[in-house]
């Protein structure tokens, strides 16, 4: 019997298994908790127990997603985000992650692919939207995505470091060096921010000032860029200011620091 007319005849029945398909596994609350407390091996074992007892239940399928993108896992991310889009195909979270998930994999075609099908309006859609398209050498699409990327998330400091990095290879330092003070207005303690502001002052001549934020990077928290990459900034603005004791010191520590792992 075709599903419609099912549905028309036994409209009770068709809520009720919905209601019970949509219900939340026992050990999805835990999974979550544990998620949230930064316990990433009882995340995970709570979170196949609930895939187990419920294994269509969509926010676990995200969950054991990233779980296993975070673990380099890329095909477990990539199965599982098919299965929470086909078993709840309006969840943009899905269509997100899944796009993200290729774009980590530099399969900028299928992220890119993913990405179209996700919600337009979201700026990190736009974001990666613009650095696969900036990763298929499409340059002008890419500063597309980048400015509906910042009208879509106008507080966001991400799209207009991104795009002042693909402006500055591309020789427009002007419009870079501007994003990048409008990133710096916005949120002038950040990491990122600090750095790409003194890469600018270091492409501006202003060496020493390009010390002083990359220091303030090196202080601030978080973990990108690296401490590899400011040491290399204060080794070059060193370096230009006519510093070579500095400068020397500032290499010997990066040379020091490993190299980061490439995917």
């Amino acid at each position: 019997m075709p599903k419609l007319h099912w549905a028309k005849m036994f409209p009770s029945a068709l809520l009720w298994l919905l209601l019970f398909a949509q219900s939340e596994p026992a050990g999805y609350a835990n999974a979550a908790r544990a998620f949230a407390a930064h316990d990433f091996p009882a995340a995970e074992a709570a979170v196949n127990e609930a895939l187990h007892e419920s294994p269509g239940y969509a926010p676990a399928l995200l969950l054991k997603a990233r779980l296993s993108m975070m673990q380099g896992r890329m095909d477990d991310a990539v199965g599982a985000l098919k299965r929470a889009i086909a078993e709840d195909p309006a969840r943009a979270e899905s269509r997100f992650l899944l796009g993200f998930a290729y774009y980590l994999e530099n399969d900028f075609e299928q992220a890119d692919a993913a990405l179209a099908k996700a919600d337009q309006k979201d700026g990190r859609v736009l974001l990666y939207r613009a650095m696969s398209a900036e990763g298929l050498n499409h340059p002008d699409a890419a500063g597309d995505f980048y400015r509906r990327a910042i009208q879509a998330d106008p507080r966001g400091t991400d799209a207009r470091i991104a795009w002042a990095r693909l402006l500055r290879k591309e020789g427009d330092m002007a419009q870079a060096n501007k994003l990048v003070e409008e990133a710096f207005a916005i949120s002038p303690e950040a990491r990122d921010v600090l750095y790409e502001k003194g890469l600018s002052l270091l492409d501006s001549g202003q060496y020493l000032q390009a010390v002083d934020f990359g220091q303030r990077a090196l202080r601030a928290p978080g973990a990108v860029p690296t401490e590899r990459e400011i040491r290399f900034l204060l080794f070059r603005a060193w370096q230009k200011a006519g510093n070579a004791e500095m400068a020397a010191k500032e290499r010997a520590i990066f040379e020091k620091l490993p190299l980061p792992l490439v995917r």
